[in-house]
């Protein structure tokens, strides 16, 4: 089942808005070891929406290549580490953009309750407790993360299969979807 246009269309990564020097490490951050720690890309909350929505739909195609294939599925950490490794190459170049993900995440979850940002903030909050951003994400087992979000994707990959999304739904990061096609996707 293809669920979105081939990569060449509109897959590609967001162009950083501003380089920043980010001084905080968070808890997910930690695993990160970069010889290029002084090169840091700041990403906006569009910027994220659009490229969390990316990552969610190559996540879902690579979950059905690896099912077609009989092969264990990778986690969401380790395919956001992969999507990135892919789209930039130099290690140094990937975690700066992981930590800037990371950071995106991080404000959304404290600016969470500006009536102005709520939606946005939401859906990267809920992408930060998928991935296992947050420091609660670590009390729970990694099999819990990793079944939390594959039964979000696959909701996810059963409304673009009812409703498929239009380019412009995916590269906002945002759709309107029926609550029909809701109800039919669970």
């Amino acid at each position: 089942v293809l669920l979105y246009k081939p990569v060449g269309d509109w897959m590609r990564a967001p162009t950083p808005a501003m380089v920043v020097y980010v001084k905080e490490k968070k808890l997910w951050e930690l695993k990160l070891d970069s010889s290029l720690r002084n090169v840091h890309v700041k990403f906006d909350l569009k910027d994220m929406r659009s490229l969390v929505m990316q990552v969610y739909l190559e996540k879902i195609a690579s979950d059905i290549n690896h099912d077609n294939f009989k092969e264990p599925r990778q986690s969401l950490e380790d395919f956001v580490y992969d999507f990135f490794q892919d789209r930039f190459g130099l290690k140094g170049f990937t975690e700066a953009h992981l930590r800037s993900m990371v950071g995106v995440v991080v404000e959304a979850r404290e600016g969470q309750h500006d009536s102005r940002l709520s939606q946005g903030c939401q859906r990267m909050v809920t992408f930060g407790r998928l991935l296992g951003v947050f420091p609660e994400a670590y009390t729970y087992p990694d099999d819990v993360r990793t079944e939390a979000a594959d039964v979000a994707l696959s909701f996810l990959a059963n409304v673009c299969t009812i409703n498929p999304l239009s380019d412009t739904e995916v590269t906002a990061g945002t759709s309107v979807v029926s609550l029909e096609v809701v109800c039919r996707a669970v």
